[in-house]
C-alpha cells in the first residue's frame, strides 16, 4: 500500500484531522488520500478498512495515482471491499499507464501469472521493464530473473547482474542472495568470493531463507 501520513492524537482534540475531513469532504484528492491512510492505520481514528477503501476510491476517482494503486491492492486482497480481481486490474492499469511504479510491477506480475487477465510475458517484461527504469526494486529483480532464464529476452548474465545490482542497493533481499550466487559462481560478473558472502549476509539479515541456507552450506553464520 501507498501510503504517507504522520501519528496524530484523539481526533475530537486534533485540528489536522478535523481540517483533512472537511478538504476530503470538499473534494480534494490529496485530503482524501490522507484521511484513507488514517482510517487503514488506525492513525488517530479507529481502524476501519471500509472508510478507507471509501476514501481511496474517491481520491482515485480523481486521478490520484497512489489511491489509484490502493483501489486495486483492495480489490485484489478484499481490503474494506470484496474482492474482484477484474477491477484491481483495471485501477492497476489506470495508474500504471500514467507511471506509477509500483502499479506497473504488478502489471509485469499479473501478465506474467495471468492473474485475471490472458498471460502474456512479452507485456509482462515490458511492464517490468517501465517499472525498472523507474527505480522499483521489485522489477528490477523481475526482470534480472528475465535476462538470467532468457525468456522473451535474450539470456544476458550481464545485464541480470547490472538489475540485481541496482535492486540490491536498495536492500532487496532475493537480488541481493541472486547476485550472491552470480559473485560465488562467476556468472556475469567476476567470481568473489567476499562480496557472496557480504550479499548472502545482508540478505539473511532480511531473513531470507535460501541466504541463510547458503551461508550454513558455506559455513558461515548468518
Amino acid at each position: 500500500m501507498s501510503d504517507h501520513n504522520s501519528k496524530t492524537s484523539n481526533p475530537e482534540n486534533n485540528v489536522e484531522l478535523k481540517l483533512l475531513l472537511v478538504y476530503a469532504v470538499l473534494g480534494n484528492p490529496e485530503a482524501q488520500f490522507e484521511v484513507a491512510g488514517r482510517y487503514f492505520t488506525g492513525n488517530g481514528v479507529k481502524k476501519d478498512d471500509a472508510k478507507a477503501f471509501k476514501w481511496w476510491n474517491r481520491s482515485a476517482e480523481q486521478g490520484h495515482l497512489d489511491a489509484q494503486f490502493n483501489v486495486g491492492v483492495s480489490y485484489e486482497y478484499g481490503i474494506g471491499i470484496s474482492k474482484n480481481i477484474t477491477e484491481a486490474n483495471r485501477w492497476y492499469l489506470q495508474a500504471a499507464e500514467k507511471g506509477h511504479a509500483s502499479a506497473q510491477n504488478e502489471m509485469g506480475l499479473h501478465c506474467n501469472e495471468g492473474r485475471g487477465i490472458k498471460k502474456d510475458r512479452k507485456a509482462a517484461v515490458e511492464w517490468w521493464r517501465r517499472a525498472a527504469d523507474h527505480g522499483h526494486p521489485e522489477a528490477q529483480y523481475n526482470l534480472g530473473v528475465c535476462f538470467a532464464e532468457g525468456k522473451v529476452v535474450k539470456k544476458d548474465m550481464e545485464e541480470a547482474v547490472m538489475l540485481w545490482g541496482k535492486s540490491a542497493e536498495q536492500g532487496y533481499a532475493k537480488s541481493q542472495y541472486n547476485l550472491g550466487v552470480c559473485h560465488e559462481n562467476g556468472w556475469g560478473v567476476k567470481k568473489n568470493r567476499k562480496i557472496a558472502l557480504d550479499l548472502f549476509h545482508k540478505a539473511a539479515e532480511q531473513k531470507y531463507a535460501s541466504a541463510v541456507r547458503a551461508l550454513k552450506t558455506l559455513g558461515e553464520k548468518d
